[in-house]
């Protein structure tokens, strides 16, 4: 008796993550063939667990793979057909778009960078030679901010001008293949900030203290020299400065869980721009410029109190540097999915009148 509530235990908890992964197939795929496929997955387990536990592991790997292979293909096959050529239209609007607000913002920083460093060099006599070596290390640090932030603006402006159109409603910006433009920048800003940024901030430490090489420090380090000096801060034996030794791990894990924080906020940005969008499709460019400011502003204030936090070990790296991307994309979320619900819920009035 008890060894059979235990299978069905089991089962129902491989059908809960049959259940969940099931969301990656296209809404009338699950909606007809959903509840079939989960119970025929299910007869398959039970078919299978008079073979023993292995038997029935290796039966839902191959039914989640099924599935996951499924779904995928099918998604793909749903993005192909709804991509028309207005559609395609808004995606190359949209690159367009991305490279003229990264240029733009990426010269406003350098411009304000530039103004620090002109007071500078008048106060210490900086060559022009170092002041342009200064600039020219300054762009992938500055770039590393940018990447992100001109998604933003590329995607609420995109959407902006397509719902201000005529043909607005025919084209507009479909969520999948967003989300695979914005994923594959966010890949390129993570190798740029594990191995780019690094370097340069420390030729840019070189210059600024006028030595050949400039010490080593959390900024300097590449993702894998982090990694490294965190694992041998962490195995120095504990002593009176434990603490200090905990603030060096601290440092060196910020840093660690920047890089790939900052990245991933390509793909949290664009779907928050989206949803702004959707929630006002004709904002014109006094808002969109009101809501990018206000966005950057909340999402870097988060990422520098969360640091800071966590330079007092009050939170944990990961926590501190990754609480701003999960507070952005839990109010992207709730946006989208209130938007859906108002718009079935006006579907519904509109029927019954």
């Amino acid at each position: 008796m008890s060894g059979h509530h235990t299978s069905d235990s089991t089962h129902r908890g491989w059908r809960r993550v049959y259940g969940a992964l099931s969301v990656l197939m296209p809404s009338a795929m699950r909606d007809k063939h959903g509840a079939a496929m989960s119970e025929l997955f299910v007869r398959e387990l039970e078919r299978s667990a008079g073979s023993g536990r292995a038997a029935v592991i290796w039966t839902a790997a191959v039914g989640l793979g099924d599935l996951v292979q499924r779904g995928l293909y099918e998604r793909v096959v749903e993005e192909r057909t709804a991509m028309t050529a207005p559609n395609r239209q808004l995606l190359r609007q949209l690159s367009k778009g991305y490279v003229v607000a990264f240029v733009a913002l990426t010269s406003v920083l350098l411009a304000t960078y530039a103004w620090r460093q002109v007071e500078r060099w008048s106060a210490h006599a900086i060559s022009p030679t170092t002041l342009i070596e200064l600039l020219v290390f300054a762009i992938p640090f500055t770039a590393a901010l940018t990447l992100p932030m001109a998604m933003f603006i590329a995607v609420l402006s995109t959407a902006s001008r397509s719902a201000a159109t005529s043909d607005g409603a025919a084209a507009r910006l479909r969520r999948a293949p967003l989300i695979g433009l914005a994923s594959a920048l966010a890949l390129f800003a993570f190798a740029w900030n594990a191995e780019v940024v690094p370097r340069a901030n420390a030729r840019l430490a070189a210059l600024q203290s006028n030595q050949p090489v400039a010490a080593p420090s959390d900024r300097t380090m590449t993702l894998g020299e982090l990694r490294t000096a965190a694992r041998r801060a962490a195995q120095r034996p504990v002593t009176a400065a434990g603490t200090t030794r905990l603030a060096e791990v601290a440092s060196y894990g910020i840093e660690i869980h920047k890089k790939p924080a900052i990245a991933a906020a390509c793909v949290v940005l664009a779907l928050l721009a989206l949803a702004i969008s959707q929630r006002a499709p004709r904002a014109g460019v006094i808002v969109q410029l009101l809501a990018s400011g206000v966005v950057f502003t909340v999402y870097y204030a988060i990422i520098m109190a969360g640091e800071a936090l966590a330079e007092r070990l009050v939170l944990s790296p990961m926590l501190a540097m990754w609480s701003a991307n999960g507070v952005l994309l839990g109010i992207a979320l709730l946006a989208m999915r209130r938007r859906r619900d108002s718009t079935d819920w006006r579907g519904v009035v509109s029927e019954r009148i």
